[in-house]
Order: structure tokens, then sequence, then C-alpha cells
């Protein structure tokens, strides 16, 4: 029961205590009053009357006695008026029932009053002769009586009502910062620290107000400095100083979990550019203008891969980039190299002749190692050098070309054979709590079977389906499918994650089907949380949070995969209500021989946490991993040492 309403319930009461004293008193001394004035009013009748009658008793004339009693009796206000003689005998009686119709007689039932019999003596000379009796009619009082008492109950009543309405505008204004500080308190849960700039005139209210807007700023600034912590130890870790691309050791990282990841990342593309001259350029202008040329290169990589999904920079060198592109194709990665050609061939640096740098191409297939995807990308690099000026060259680019048309025609009609038929399944990997093993839930892995039979992962297909522009039919086919299964299974405790493409989470018209889809399946929809990449996400982070909370509303969870791949920043993270975040594995990859890794990932996780926010890690692929991560307070584990990917979800 809210506070006020107790406070109201307790003043109502101590009004309605004080009305039935004030109200019983009131009654009280009104009777009380109005019997003493019965008493004194047949007592004068009494007196009066004696007085009156004793000349017509002395002559025996009881026919005037007679009409003397009638004048009086007359005016109904008697109830009786008896004229005895001394011996018993009565000369004259008159008696009126008690008969009160404008008052109810439970009021005269619960409200008894006396009207006691008074007499008066008349003499016959110096002996008495007879008495009066006179009783008054109790009538006119009952009636002046139930009046007091019914204008005294109704102007309580009113007043209680009037008192109960002010109490509840009173306690509402008094009360309202209570409102506004649970609504405080709530908005820090949520990872929001708004501060009441209106304190309240109430002394102890405005205290509690004082002090929760302390808290709010204290712990923001907490966060706050979490966060910056987190991101400059990645900064240092992993960024070049000079051009804010990723450093060597980043690169190296990076390269190594795109080779690895088979169930991520199919294929791909790396792109080296190397500038030529550079160090005689440094001795000729210094090192100022050399950085100087060093952020320009940076500055056209990022704008010529602004438009690539998965596209990691790095200066790798003293004048030496590289371009990671994930599950892209050949296509992509020479037309990359083109627009890279052409925008270094229009720098116009003093002292750098034009056409200086060189391009070279090295991709990526399943089961190949990151020593020969670094050795054809140099291999390249030195065949562009051949070429001339701008030029470049990629490994073995017409066998590869050939190989991908081809794939590419083949592709076509089988993704749409699979969106016509619905036909993707799923496989279920685990992920795990690392304090006790227990399941938090399964992801649910997308396949769609080859012509051979064979389950093709999504990291080979999915690709192509971006590209044939059919990422909406296929997240719709995923998130049906996948509701159909929670309801056809008996076990209802199990969770399940699902990926959607960027595209889709982007697109007005898949969000309102999506949204409408849970609203309609709210038990179901609870079971379901949502992985969006990162690079995703970070794209509008704005509509992205909305969605967030959209889908929290229909009992569902959002979380971001592949969290530390794409953004520099941790700060966006205050503003999503997230359930927990993944952890890209190419920060898990052989933590224990990383250093900086431990570091950044338990920087991660206390910035989490602060948030209250899960942390999931992925790629956990040994048991040293999984201590390591034990030890930085990691939430969860997911990866082929904590459970390989399984037709039916395990346990």
């Amino acid at each position: 029961m809210s506070l006020s309403r107790q406070l109201i319930i307790i003043i109502s009461l101590l009004f309605l205590l004080g009305f039935a004293g004030t109200f019983y008193k009131s009654i009280n001394n009104m009777r009380s009053y109005l019997a003493t004035q019965l008493e004194s009013h047949a007592q004068d009748t009494a007196t009066s009357l004696g007085l009156s009658l004793q000349p017509s008793f002395a002559e025996g004339d009881l026919a005037t006695m007679d009409t003397m009693v009638n004048a009086i009796f007359d005016g109904g206000y008697y109830r009786e008026i008896t004229v005895e003689k001394s011996d018993g005998s009565k000369l004259v009686e008159r008696l009126n029932e008690v008969q009160i119709e404008e008052v109810p007689p439970w009021f005269i039932k619960l409200i008894p009053l006396d009207t006691p019999r008074q007499e008066a003596l008349i003499s016959a000379g110096w002996k008495p002769g007879a008495k009066v009796y006179v009783r008054s009619h109790p009538g006119y009082a009952y009636v002046e009586l139930w009046e007091s008492t019914e204008g005294t109950f109704w102007w309580f009543t009113g007043g209680l009502v009037f008192v109960w309405i002010l109490l509840v505008i009173v306690l509402r204004i008094v009360l309202a910062p209570l409102k506004a500080v649970e609504g405080q308190a709530l908005a820090i849960s949520e990872r929001e620290f708004p501060v009441l700039e209106k304190l309240p005139w109430t002394k102890e209210l405005r205290s509690v107000v004082i002090a929760m807007n302390k808290m709010s700023r204290k712990v923001k600034r907490i966060v706050t400095e979490q966060t910056d912590l987190a991101e400059r130890m990645r900064r240092e870790a992993y960024e070049d100083q000079v051009t804010g691309l990723g450093n060597r050791r980043s690169f190296d990282i990076q390269l190594k979990h795109m080779v690895t990841a088979k169930d991520e990342i199919s294929q791909g593309a790396l792109v080296m550019v190397r500038i030529g001259d550079f160090v005689e350029y440094n001795t000729r202008f210094g090192w100022g203008d050399g950085n100087k040329l060093l952020e320009e290169v940076a500055n056209l990589l990022k704008k010529k891969t602004k438009g690539m999904r998965n596209a990691i920079l790095a200066r790798i060198g003293g004048a030496e980039f590289a371009v990671l592109a994930h599950n892209t194709t050949v296509e992509d990665a020479e037309e990359l190299a083109k627009l890279i050609g052409v925008g270094l061939g229009e720098f116009e640096i003093e002292g750098l002749e034009k056409g200086v740098a060189h391009i070279g191409i090295g991709f990526y297939s399943l089961d190949q190692t990151a020593s020969k995807l670094l050795a054809q990308a140099d291999m390249a690099l030195r065949h562009a050098q051949q070429k001339g000026p701008n030029a470049w060259h990629i490994y073995e680019a017409e066998s590869l070309q050939q190989a991908e048309v081809m794939g590419a025609h083949e592709w076509k009609g089988v993704i749409e054979g699979v969106v016509e038929a619905r036909s993707i399944s799923f496989l279920y990997q685990p992920a795990k709590a690392i304090i006790d093993g227990s399941t938090m839930h399964y992801e649910a892995l997308a396949r769609i079977n080859g012509e051979d039979g064979s389950l093709i992962p999504a990291a080979v297909f999915m690709p192509m389906v971006e590209r044939l522009e059919l990422t909406m039919e296929v997240d719709r086919i995923l998130v049906q499918n996948l509701l159909d299964l929670i309801v056809k299974s008996s076990e209802h405790h199990k969770v399940y994650a699902i990926n959607l493409f960027s595209a889709s989470v982007h697109n007005a018209g898949f969000v309102d089907w999506l949204l409408d889809t849970l609203s309609k399946n709210k038990v179901t929809a609870s079971r379901i949380i949502f992985e969006v990449p990162e690079y995703g996400a970070l794209s509008d982070i704005e509509s992205f949070g909305k969605l967030v909370n959209s889908i929290n509303e229909t009992g569902a969870k959002v979380t971001i995969d592949n969290f530390g791949s794409s953004s520099p920043s941790l700060g966006y993270l205050r503003g999503l209500k997230l359930e927990f975040i993944k952890i890209d594995g190419s920060y898990i990859k052989d933590i224990g021989a990383n250093k900086d890794n431990q570091l950044f990932i338990q920087a991660i996780t206390e910035v989490a946490h602060g948030l209250d926010i899960h942390v999931v890690a992925k790629s956990v692929e040994s048991d040293e991993d999984l201590r390591i991560l034990r030890e930085l307070h990691v939430d969860g584990a997911q990866g082929y040492f904590t459970g390989k990917p399984q037709e039916t979800p395990e346990g």
C-alpha cells in the first residue's frame, strides 16, 4: 500500500474518531438539555395550573376545572394532565399517546427522552385538597433533537469529504517529490542518471532528494570513469597513435580470428597498401609532415571502406596499411583496391610524387592459415609494384574470379530455393554460465542443405544472401521457424538466441513485422534473444536503441554480437537496455598469452556489470581460456570447449 494511501486512511480514521466523539457528546448534551426543559416545562405547568384550579376546587366547580385543564391540554404539549383528590379519586384526567411521525422510530428507540411526572398541590384552606400531575409530551423535543442530530451529521460528513479531498491534494503536492525520487531510482537501475532540479520545501524530503541527486551524479561519474578507462586501455593496446587505426597487435589478432572462426567467416580478403619512399619523405620533411601523410592515407582508407560490412583497418608498419574484409567476395575486394588506387593517385602532397602507393590482395577461404594469407598478400603487393604507380594485384585473381562467378550463379538458385521452401534448419550451441556451468541459452545457428545433402553453415551462405538482397526474407523465415520450434517444444525452460542481419533491424517494414509477431506470441517471445552484430547496431545507434526498447516490451531480449569488433568506444552501452553482450572471439583466442586482451576484457566486464549487463565470451576453446575468463569475472562462455553445435539442444 502506498504511503499516501496509508496517510489518508490514518487521518480519515482519526477524523472519524473525533467526529464520533464530538457527535456523541453533542447529541448527549442536547438530549440532557431537552430532558431538563421537559421537566421544567411540566413543573411550571403543574404549579401554574394548581394555583388556577384552587378557587374552582374550593367551590366544587368541576366543570370549570375540566374546562381549564382542556384549555391547557389541547395545545398538544402534554402527554398527561391529571387532577386527583387526596383520597386517590380522579377529578380530571387527560392522556395523549406518544406518536411522533417526523422522527424515525429507530432514533426514538436509540435515544430515549425521559418525561418525568411533575406535581403541584391544590390546597383547601389549610388542608391539602388535591394534586395536579403533569407530564410533557416529548414529540417536539424529539423533532428538535432529530433535526439537530441530522444537521450535525451532514455538517461533519461534508467536513470529512472536504478534508479528505484537501488531504489528497496536499499529500499529492507534499509527496510528489517521492514519486520523482522513485522514478529517479528506477532510471538509475536502467542505466540513466537524472538529477531532480526542483527541491521540495519539506525539510525531510528535501534531504532525500539531495541525497538521491548526489548518488545519481556519483554513479554516473563512476560508470563514466570506468568506460573512459576501458576506452583508454583499448586505444593504448590496439590503436595506432598516429592514424587512429588498429595497430599491428590488433591486426594480428583480427587476422588470426578471421582464419579460425570458421562458423562465422567462410571467406574474406586481406588488402595491403604500401606508400613508397616514406623513409626519404620523413628525412626530407620531418616526422611531423610524415605523420600528417599517414593520417591522410588513413582517412582515405576510412572513406573508401565506409560502406563495407566488417571492414577492419590497421597500420601494420611504418607506411604499410591493411584492410581485413570478412565474408566479402573477390569482386568486392577488387573494387575496393581500385577505389583506393584512384584515391591515392589524387593525392597532392609537396615532396611526394603521385603514384608511389601499391596495393596487394590476398583472398581467404576455408582451411587457409594466417601466414599463408599474409604471404599471398605480400606477393600480390610485389606484383603491383612491378605494374606501376598506384597499381593493384590480387593473388591468383583469374582463377578466383572464375570460381566466384560460377559460385554466384549456383548460389543464386540455392538461396532462392531455400527462401521459397522456407527450408532453413538449426544447430544449437550452448552459452554456459562460467560460475556453475548451467546453460544460459542456446544459440540457434542457421543451416541449409547443400546439393550433396550436407549442412552448409551460415558463414558460407549468408554473404550471398546479403549480395542477393534477401536478408529480410531470410530473417523472417529464421524467426518464424524458431517460434514454431519453441511452441512445439515440451521443454519450456530453454532460451534461444538467433542472429539478425543489420539490414533487417534498420528496415521499418521488417521491424513492424517482427514486433507484431512477437506481440502475438509474448509467452514464446520471452524465450528468444536477438543477436545483432556491433557494426549493425552502431550504424544507427538511435534507432537501434528504440528497437531494443520495443523488443524488450514484448518479453524478448536483444544483445550485441561480436562486441568490440567495430567501435573504439564503449560509451554507447549506457544508452541501451541490453540483457548481455557477446565479446568478439578475436579477443578470446589464446587470451592466456595476451595480457592486453585480459586487461581489456576485465575493463569491459567492469563497465558492463556497472550497467547491469552480463558478459558472454565467444570462441572459448580451452580450459585455460575458461580459467582466465573466470578470474576476469566474465559471466558466460560459448565455444567448442563449452559445447559444440548439436542437432538438438542438449540437457
